[in-house]
This record gives C-alpha cells, structure tokens and sequence, in this order.
C-alpha cells in the first residue's frame, strides 16, 4: 500500500499552479471616506512577492465591498475564472465562504484585517 501511495504522489502531485501578482490597484471611488497611502508590489525574493497596502478611514465603515478578479496573460490580460465581489463586513460576521476563507487565512496572520465591522474613524488598514 505504501509503495502505491509513493507512486500516486510521486505521479499525480508533480504540476502545480503557480500565481504570480504583477499588479494591485487600490481605488477609492469617494476620497471623503478612504485615502490610500500605499499601494504596491514589493519583491521579496525572487518569487516571493508581497502586497503593501496602507489606508486611514475617514468615516465609520459598516459596510465594505470589495471586488477581486483574476486576469490571465494571453495577448493582453483577460478576464479568467474569478471576478468576484464580496460583502467583507458580512463575511466578517458569518464567514460561510470557502474560497474567502483560504484566501483569507493566508492573509489574517499577516495583516491587521483581524477585527470586526464596523471599522472606526482613524482605522490604519
């Protein structure tokens, strides 16, 4: 059983995905409410790359959208597979999404994002 499972390792979980960010955009649709201080990429290591983000709320936030979507590269960047826009403050209460909750446990332990709606004046994210 042990020289199957090797095999079936060995075979099938050689390929991996592998995501690159080459680049964030941080928005502000009402720069009464939210100002982005910082915004970028920063490279690490060679395929470590991180993402800087650094914001001060103006007004209290009890409702937060944010909207993500993936792009491939093949003649210009495209539309592929995700484009998603979630209620984060909802999600904060109930957190019910899988896909959020992966992507949402890579980045807790590592950012301030820990606490819940609503977000008050003066909140650094």
């Amino acid at each position: 059983m042990g020289s199957i499972l090797r095999h079936f390792s060995s075979h099938y979980f050689q390929d991996a995905s592998n995501f690159k960010f080459t680049n964030v955009v941080c928005d502000s649709h009402n720069k009464s409410w939210i100002v982005f201080h910082e915004c970028r990429l920063r490279v690490v290591q060679r395929n470590n790359i991180t993402v800087n983000l650094n914001a001060t709320l103006l007004h209290p936030v009890t409702v937060l959208h944010i909207n993500t979507q993936i792009l491939k590269k093949a003649n210009g960047y495209k539309p592929w597979l995700v484009n998603v826009t979630i209620d984060f403050c909802a999600y904060l209460r109930r957190r019910n999404n899988p896909t959020i909750n992966l992507v949402f446990g890579l980045i807790r332990t590592v950012s301030n994002l820990y606490h819940h709606c609503p977000f008050q004046v003066g909140c650094h994210l």
